[in-house]
């Protein structure tokens, strides 16, 4: 209720401040201005503020500002006090990495009534950054995954990445898996390996999460988006949670498909969770600890050959460990310790196809007999340490340091019975040919097309897995008048060892064509190393009580080391420079509203599975006899004949050619002057509070991606190699790493050649992919209810998807197949466009008395993907395009992709409801 005003002054906590204090990936900062009704400042008030761990005060200068930095996100109260003068106190939730501004009026002091005016929502205008901040407890009774990296698909702008690989399988703003950034706590937990995910966090030991889909600070960097998330910490008063929750397979959606890769069906079990905060020594030191554990079972499923699986055991288990100290009300010390364990294991699993059939859309039947039966383990292991200081009025430090590793084996059921991938089996089949393997029906029409594959013997290519993380970073910031200073440093070396091997030490591949036999064996046994250094340094600057100007840069090096220990990539810091420039404007003057803009670069950090591939000493070779069933030359004596068992026994004889690849393909040519890929931004947006609690915003983004990386080889349209400028012709049959379509001149150390293509045409486009969107958001935030709803309107073109190929399951960045030869490029909507992407999701509380009802909803509706039709090289679409490199069905047609329609959308519902009891 609005009552007359009774005094003669007014306390307000306004936006007209310097916006930019010390604040991190975890920590805020609040800002205070006192003002008098004229909007004059008032010296000498004094503003407290509190949270369930500490109190902290400041006295207002002549200017009426107070300034409170590094500050533990959470709940926060905020009281204003002079002599004369009394004002309400205001709870303010503060997120990380924000600067919170506060609307609060209060009166003088003339009768023993105090008269609240209004509280008013404000918007950060400290930054350009766009996405969702999230405060676990304000959505506790939202659906959401036990894991936290489930809540960044909350976010306007993230989708699905195509990929099921955990880690990849997030698209943020049309990027793919492997070029966001996350972190824990302040410290990386990207898995360095292949770009994705490197740890997993049960959201009831998260206190908020940080989703960046654009305008980053310059600590931050990524080709697609940031994801931080911050722990629980201890506080005064105890708390705790417990959890104990059972899922029916008949509550999990049925498996989707994609053109890759069928997802598994529903799994079922009991998982726990168990939560405990507090104090050690009050207002000084506090703990905070969990434990989880899931125990499930994956159902079993058949394969079109009548094969059936054995249920999977899941076993999910977490423990959590975190305290944090004040040395002093301004130094603060924050550790932790966190250990996870993710295994699956079936004792006999069915083998899949993975075929790119022409006649998309259709459904992936999975064939054969083989002992596909595995242990899979991914353990993590973490541990760090962060330090704040606040070593004055005006200068801010913090710093922190930690280190992780990731254990990652697969120890297969049959690691000593070859597996044999049979290619020729369906070969001329037709609709009354009777399954293989003994299954029950006959094979449908499309079963014709040769791509899909009959697996039997063992489970194939097994790995283990090691990698190890160290990373520090420290951060100065320093206020000089209207501009506000922040510089830093961060270093991150990785280290990524690597084991491989084929079950019996042998793959027996079977070509559809004239039923080839290849026996192939793969062995690794590799260490590489990378190492990321970046610098950064920004300037805000408040040129006007409502307009704030951003300038900065961002600066990074980066080394990559073969299996020799050797460097063989290296970029310096002028070669990744990234400029960063932005702008706020607060027309109104209170704090409400925010027009803002920004201009950014950002540059990838190559993952290491291109120097495990491609610069280690794999040893690959691979023996090829022709079939004498078939015809052609044949010197030995294999016989094709799917019943014989074990292809072993009946190879005898030589092999009619000889491939080693550890000789002929490691160690690859590359560009000179090569350059990282990189990623140019352009955002325009309006942001608008009122009311209470209600925000809303409109966003325009652009985001193209350019040099990308990749490895290719060049021929003619014969398929022949290309002559360069001096008429050389390299035919060491290399592919060499370049930027994609640019000038190139490289030297091939296998022949000591120096090979200038430059002005040549090498018939590849220039690699390009481009992403525009507009985004809505419209928000609500309220003791009773959280509401929010977005609508992104999008398009995604190119040529390039990204450092992975979500179209055929390549996880290996920078070394996909789409640019291996010119006829597997094409152009047009990729992958990962969306046109439409609405997301509503919310909680309300209904007070019942002593038990209320919570009730929460998530919608998801999203455009289905773009469909391409590709060809094997034949006339099947009459354009002519070859298949040099022998790939099946990878040639786009007409080189273009995304012009035959659009997969179904997909809407998701999820509801909750949930009571309290006291």
């Amino acid at each position: 209720m609005i009552r007359p005003r009774l005094g003669a002054f007014a306390l307000i906590l306004a936006s007209g401040t310097l916006p930019a204090l010390a604040q991190s990936v975890t920590t805020g900062a609040l800002s205070v201005s006192v003002l008098d009704a004229s909007g004059l400042p008032v010296a000498g008030a004094t503003v407290r503020i509190a949270s369930g761990q500490i109190e902290k005060t400041a006295i207002t200068g002549a200017d009426g500002k107070a300034f409170f930095p590094l500050l533990n996100p959470g709940g926060w109260k905020v009281t204003v006090n002079k002599a004369g003068l009394s004002a309400p106190s205001q709870s303010v939730s503060l997120a990380i990495n924000e600067t919170h501004l506060v609307n609060l009026r209060g009166v003088k002091e003339s009768s023993a009534t105090v008269e609240v005016l209004g509280i008013n929502r404000t918007v950060d205008m400290a930054t350009t950054t766009t996405g969702s901040s999230l405060a676990l407890d304000t959505i506790d009774a939202l659906p959401k995954g036990r894991d936290v990296s489930t809540l960044i698909f909350l976010a306007p702008g993230v989708a699905g990445s195509g990929f099921a690989q955990g880690g990849l399988d997030v698209s943020i703003n049309g990027a793919s898996g492997a070029e966001n950034s996350w972190s824990v706590d302040g410290l990386s937990a990207t898995d360095f390996r292949y770009g994705g995910r490197g740890a997993s966090l049960n959201t009831d030991f998260v206190d908020q999460v940080d989703i960046q889909t654009g305008g980053f600070k310059p600590e931050f960097s990524a080709l697609g988006g940031v994801f931080n998330v911050l722990t629980k910490s201890g506080t005064n008063d105890f708390r705790g949670s417990l959890s104990l929750s059972f899922t029916p397979s008949a509550f999990e959606p049925r498996p989707k498909q994609t053109n890759f890769s069928l997802e598994p069906p529903a799994s079922y079990g009991v998982d726990t969770a168990f939560w405990a905060g507090g104090a050690l020594v009050k207002d000084r030191l506090f703990y905070s600890v969990g434990a989880y554990g899931n125990f499930a079972k994956q159902a079993a499923q058949k394969n079109a050959s009548g094969f059936s699986s054995d249920e999977a055991d899941i076993q999910d288990q977490q423990y959590f460990v975190k305290v944090n100290a004040y040395l002093t009300p301004n130094q603060q010390i924050t550790a932790n310790v966190m250990h996870t364990s993710n295994r699956f294991k079936i004792d006999h699993d069915v083998p899949r196809s993975q075929g790119n059939n022409v006649a998309y859309p259709q459904t992936l039947y999975i064939f054969g007999d083989a002992e596909l039966g595995r242990t899979t383990d991914y353990n993590t292991n973490g541990a760090s340490i962060g330090y704040d200081w606040t070593l004055s009025d005006n200068l801010f430090l913090t710093a922190k340091l930690g280190q992780s590793r990731i254990i990652n084996p697969t120890a297969p059921v049959a690691a000593n019975v070859p597996s044999v991938y049979d290619r020729h089996w369906f070969q001329g089949a037709n609709a009354n040919q009777a399954a293989p393997g003994g299954g029950a029906g006959t094979l449908p029409a499309y079963l014709t097309d040769t791509t899909n594959v009959y697996h039997r013997g063992g489970f194939g290519l097994y790995t283990r897995e090691y990698n190890t993380t160290k990373q520090g970073n420290a951060a100065l910031t320093w206020i000089i008048g209207d501009h506000s200073v922040k510089f830093g440093f961060s270093r991150l070396e990785s280290t990524y060892q690597f084991w491989e091997d084929v079950s019996g030490s042998h793959r027996y591949t079977i070509d559809k064509n004239g039923g080839r036999l290849r026996d192939r064996v793969i062995r690794n046994d590799a260490t590489v190393r990378s190492a990321y250094n970046a610098y950064f340094a920004q300037d805000t600057w408040q040129v006007t009580p409502h307009l704030n100007v951003f300038f900065g840069f961002r600066a990074e090096t980066q080394d990559q080391f073969d299996g020799n220990g050797k460097k063989f990539l290296s970029f310096s810091a002028s070669q990744a420079l990234q400029p960063r420039l932005g702008f706020t404007y607060d027309a109104k003057g209170d704090g409400s509203s925010k027009l803002f803009g920004n201009y950014a670069i950002y540059y990838e950090n190559m993952p290491q599975r291109l120097a495990l591939r491609e610069f280690t000493s794999e040893y690959f070779k691979e023996k090829r006899y022709n079939s004498l069933t078939y015809g052609g030359t044949h010197k030995g004596q294999y016989v094709y004949g799917p019943n014989g068992g074990n292809v072993g026994t009946f190879v005898a004889g030589s092999f009619d050619a000889l491939v080693e690849y550890d000789a002929a393909f490691q160690f690859p040519p590359i560009q000179d002057g090569v350059k990282p890929p990189r990623r140019e931004e352009i955002q325009l947006g309006y942001q608008r509070s009122w009311g209470s609690g209600w925000s809303a915003g409109l966003t325009f983004k652009y985001r193209a991606l350019k040099d990308p990386l990749e490895d290719s080889n060049f021929v003619d349209a014969a398929g022949n190699p290309l002559a360069d400028r001096n008429g050389n012709v390299d035919n060491t049959g290399y592919a060499v790493l370049w930027n994609i379509g640019s000038n190139l001149k490289y030297f091939n150390a296998h022949d000591g050649v120096t090979y200038d293509y430059t002005g040549v045409n090498l018939l590849f486009p220039k690699g390009f992919n481009k992403y525009r969107a507009l985004e809505c958001t419209l928000e609500k935030k309220s003791d009773r209810a959280y509401f929010s709803a977005s609508y992104v309107l999008s398009r995604m073109e190119g040529n390039y998807q990204g450092l992975i190929s979500s179209s055929n399951g390549q996880a290996d960045a920078n070394i996909t197949a789409s640019f291996d030869l010119w006829p597997y490029v094409g152009t047009g909507l990729l992958p990962l466009d969306h046109t439409h992407a609405l997301k509503v999701y919310g909680t309300y509380k209904f007070n019942l008395g002593k038990a209320p009802l919570i009730v929460g909803a998530n919608l998801n509706v999203q455009t289905g993907s773009p469909i391409s039709h590709f060809d094997d090289g034949t006339a099947t679409f009459g354009d002519g395009n070859s298949d040099f490199g022998g790939y099946g069905n990878s040639t786009p047609v007409h080189f273009q992709l995304g012009q035959f329609g659009r997969r179904p959308t997909t809407t998701r519902l999820a509801l909750h409801l949930e009571t309290e009891i006291s």
